[in-house]
């Protein structure tokens, strides 16, 4: 009779539920970094209160260890950096002479300067800037992680201004080799408290399949980042692909259950709670947590959606 009940609230139920959407927060700064398919020509683009800074590269352009100066440029490629600050426009361009040394060009509100002791210090400083926003961010966590290891690339997140910067030192330290319990647990706590953005934490958080989720410590700070986010899409988005890549672990199926109570939107709790009776064996403690879960639903026709897949999986077991 339950079964048949069941069935009767599926037909009887409105055929279409609102579904959250992913919305993104504009800001008075934008960025845009643009790289063509061998990584060797972008442009690097950043503008806040009518001040703008833009980076271009063509072929083979290489920096010193501190990314204060351009040291070799190769034949037919071209570094540029241009700036627009509190009204006044600089420019700098860099590029491999016939001889094979560099020539240096250095303009100030379009005309012509030498390039002296004033030029190099806009170059670093204005590289400096560029390196806080995000430049070149992708190659220099990659190669601080090879060369100085996963401690030195936390640290950098650390102290990254943007959430968007923040995400690319953390994805990163996420392809650690042995990354170890206490940098997993200092990963996770940077994102709870230092990250604002529900999409930047959420990139975060699915790289971080490959972590020990047995450990209660993880799992207690990974539960903490899920209830500061406020997108219930962004939180089954984690959830489910953590499901998906880590079905072994029972603890992460559990913890996925859980934090379903938090949710708001019953479409996306429904969405969570299938996934994981699909994805789960057949455990009584699992199966009641989802059961429990599902209770928590509002809507009739969601709340039936999760309970006739786990009446349907009880039956074939």
């Amino acid at each position: 009779m339950k079964y048949i009940l069941l069935f009767s609230l599926l037909l009887c139920a409105p055929l279409v539920q609102a579904q959250e959407r992913h919305t993104t927060t504009t800001t008075s700064t934008t960025k845009r970094s643009e790289t063509n398919d061998n990584h060797r020509n972008s442009r690097w683009t950043e503008s806040a209160d009518g001040n703008e800074l833009s980076v271009t590269i063509r072929g083979d352009v290489r920096f010193n260890d501190d990314y204060t100066d351009v040291v070799s440029v190769a034949d037919g490629s071209f570094f540029g950096i241009k700036e627009k600050r509190d009204g006044t426009a600089r420019q700098i361009e860099i590029s491999r002479q016939g001889n094979g040394d560099l020539q240096r060009r250095y303009t100030v509100q379009g005309g012509a300067r030498e390039y002296d002791g004033e030029a190099r210090s806009q170059l670093t400083r204005m590289l400096a800037a560029a390196l806080r926003n995000g430049f070149d961010i992708e190659a220099r966590a990659r190669r601080l992680l090879r060369e100085r290891g996963a401690g030195a690339v936390l640290n950098e997140a650390t102290q990254a201004r943007s959430d968007y910067a923040k995400k690319v030192w953390l994805t990163t330290l996420t392809e650690a080799d042995n990354l170890d319990s206490d940098l997993q647990r200092r990963l996770m706590n940077l994102v709870a408290t230092q990250m604002s953005s529900d999409y930047e934490r959420a990139e975060v958080l699915i790289r971080t399949a490959r972590f020990n989720y047995g450990e209660k410590a993880l799992r207690s700070a990974f539960t903490e980042v899920i209830e500061k986010m406020t997108s219930d899409y962004e939180r089954g988005r984690v959830l489910k692909s953590l499901l998906k890549q880590r079905k072994d672990q029972p603890e992460l199926l559990l913890l996925a259950v859980k934090s379903a109570a938090i949710f708001s939107s019953d479409y996306e709790k429904a969405q969570l709670l299938i996934q994981t009776s699909k994805t789960s064996p057949t455990d009584a403690t699992l199966r009641s947590a989802l059961v429990d879960a599902a209770q928590t639903i509002n809507s009739d026709y969601e709340r039936g959606r999760v309970l006739a897949v786990l009446f349907d999986k009880r039956e074939r077991n």
